[in-house]
């Protein structure tokens, strides 16, 4: 399963993951982590990388995720890519 889903968020903390809240997303709604890792993908708004300590509490972000969200509480993904908006 190779498929791609996307959701829009606001970051409300970081860790060693994200916490989120999400603003746009077909399936899900609420707050979750995501975990990222060196395999995840991080890029400004202009498609350009950067790292994940350039990412803030309150940033608006897109997270590209394979669908799948552990159901634990709160939920959490693993990101593959995450673009600062």
């Amino acid at each position: 399963m190779n498929q791609q889903f996307r959701m829009k968020a606001k970051i409300l903390a970081i860790n060693n993951h994200i916490e989120i809240e999400i603003l746009e997303d077909e399936y899900n709604n609420g707050i979750l982590w995501v975990n990222y890792s060196n395999q995840t993908t991080f890029l400004d708004s202009k498609g350009n990388k950067i790292s994940a300590s350039d990412l803030s509490v309150g940033d608006t972000i897109e997270i590209v995720y394979n669908g799948q969200v552990m159901m634990s509480y709160p939920g959490q993904i693993s990101a593959r890519q995450i673009t600062l908006l």
